[in-house]
């Protein structure tokens, strides 16, 4: 066959085999056929010789050499150096495998690429275009024939324009690089929250937790994971706990209170910010906040007021009741100074043991309501202790517990007697029904710091003097260990109350007067423990 009058490549001009002559002199005039027709597409016939890196075109038609501006003996090389960009498509069995290769890369694997090509028998290519100061996407789809007799490979391809897919895939992955990047700082903000953070599905399955998450539940991370949120809650704050999570599923964030059960069965006061995150598949965010400081400090400033309130209404009412005692014993020393009849001597003597017995009320009152500055002075610790064991030994078994650094305390000893007694007077009554009444004193030295954790976090960092009066009776529910210090707060019947019900309040306005405080620690069934907090002053 005889090659094309305007035949501009290379193999026809040379010797070649038949077999390649009459198939190129085909291809091409099958080529040629469909310059009458305005197709999409632009033709192309290349070829390439062994293993050699040079590529030429046997034909290119005239919108290949338009867009590039050249002829077709410099068509390989320029259009090689408009490429910017390649994406690689080779087809294998019926499977497509999609290799991206950019042009720094493309540079050292092309021979790979291209035998690949050959053996397979087809190739598909994306290239980014830059010619002047415009940029396109041309998709290359090209059929190989590898002619073994001459070392001689052919690609008969077409290129055709998809810049607006193209540009549409750069959209979507410069908008899955940004998401990408939101998620990583998503992320970095999940795992670096100062509170907890856990992600659930709509029913509360738990999905995800930062690393602050384990410590708060006293679980392992993957012990939380997959477990319901409710898991955590106690019964009787479930109900709301689940009211709010649909709150947050409908847009509204909320911030509810609820109690947090550790593994060890501690129950933690804790905030929950609750917010929907995602639609769908819709996910739940709850920032969750330990609150037992703010809670801790509350209950102290409701306890000061109270302590407050109180000092002002006893105050009051010892001068009243004072002013009325006065009245009461002048008349009675008169009716005494009177008569001579023993019986109303009698009566008068039970009314002034009255009068006396209200005397030691108000007194009270009026220690409740003293703020002044009290004398301290160093006292003996040992001897401190062993007198108060000496006015309860047939009473209760008080164990001694002493830091061996310890010899002195600084203190009011009237004021802390008084303290300490009825804590222990307290103690008594609550193994009233106890063969075997036992507590331990423990008294410690302790730093307390800013970032130590105690039971109560509302006291002033410092040195202090630590007592600490265990007993083994039945213990307090936590709404009763509460108001132990309130006024003549008490949970037995009117009828059955013993002592005038200030004990305890008394206890608490001695240890206020020592600029200390005073801590109780009690569970139903497992004893009470009253822990008093008095600043250490080294002598």
């Amino acid at each position: 066959m005889q090659k094309p009058d305007d035949y501009e490549g290379k193999l026809l001009n040379q010797k070649i085999s038949d077999d390649l002559r009459n198939s190129l002199v085909s291809y091409i005039s099958k080529l040629k056929s469909f310059d009458d027709f305005i197709i999409p597409a632009i033709l192309y016939i290349a070829a390439w010789k062994g293993k050699s890196k040079e590529i030429w075109y046997e034909y290119a038609d005239e919108k290949f050499k338009d867009i590039f501006k050249t002829e077709i003996d410099k068509l390989p090389d320029v259009f090689r150096k408009s490429v910017v960009d390649r994406k690689v498509y080779i087809k294998n069995h019926d499977k497509i495998k999609i290799k991206e290769q950019h042009k720094a890369a493309l540079a050292e694997k092309k021979l790979d690429i291209r035998s690949k090509t050959e053996s397979s028998g087809t190739n598909e290519a994306i290239y980014k275009i830059v010619v002047g100061n415009n940029s396109f996407w041309l998709k290359d789809q090209a059929y190989i024939i590898n002619f073994e007799k001459d070392d001689v490979t052919i690609s008969i391809g077409n290129l055709i324009d998809i810049t607006n897919e193209m540009e549409a895939e750069e959209a979507r992955i410069k908008a899955e690089k940004t998401l990408l990047k939101s998620e990583k700082m998503l992320r970095s903000f999940f795992e670096n929250s100062y509170d907890p953070v856990i992600i659930t599905d709509i029913n509360g399955v738990i999905l995800d937790c930062n690393n602050l998450t384990p410590e708060l539940f006293g679980y392992a991370r993957e012990e939380i994971i997959s477990k319901n949120c409710l898991f955590f809650i106690p019964p009787e704050k479930k109900t709301d706990f689940q009211k709010a999570v649909k709150k947050a599923y409908f847009d509204k964030k909320i911030r509810p209170e609820t109690i947090i059960i550790k593994k060890n069965n501690e129950k933690i006061p804790a905030e929950v910010s609750i917010v929907k995150i995602q639609n769908n598949p819709p996910l739940i965010q709850a920032f969750i906040r330990n609150i037992s400081d703010k809670l801790a400090l509350e209950n102290e400033r409701i306890k000061r007021s109270k302590s407050e309130l109180v000092s002002t209404m006893a105050t009051g009412m010892a001068h009243d009741i004072n002013n009325i005692l006065f009245a009461i014993s002048g008349n009675l020393s008169l009716v005494e100074m009177k008569t001579s009849d023993e019986k109303t001597i009698e009566l008068i003597k039970k009314i002034e043991s009255s009068c006396l017995t209200l005397d030691s009320i108000t007194k009270k009152f009026f220690k409740i309501s003293d703020n002044s500055p009290i004398m301290k002075d160093e006292i003996d610790i040992k001897k401190f202790i062993s007198k108060i064991n000496e006015g309860f030994k047939d009473k209760i078994q008080l164990n001694l517990f002493l830091e061996n650094n310890i010899d002195k305390i600084y203190i009011n000893e009237e004021l802390m007697t008084s303290a300490i007694n009825a804590v222990i007077k307290n103690s008594i009554e609550s193994m009233a029904d106890m063969n075997k009444k036992t507590a331990d004193i423990k008294i410690e030295k302790e730093i307390v710091l800013k970032n130590k954790k105690i039971t109560n976090k509302f006291i002033t960092p410092g040195e202090y003097i630590k007592i600490s009066i265990k007993d083994y009776g039945y213990g307090m529910p936590e709404k009763v260990s509460t108001r132990v210090f309130d006024p003549y707060f008490s949970t037995k019947p009117l009828s059955s109350k013993k002592g005038t019900g200030l004990g305890l309040t008394n206890a608490y306005t001695a240890i206020k007067q020592h600029r200390g405080y005073i801590i109780v620690n009690s569970v139903s069934s497992q004893g009470t423990t009253v822990v008093i907090y008095i600043p250490y002053i080294e002598k």
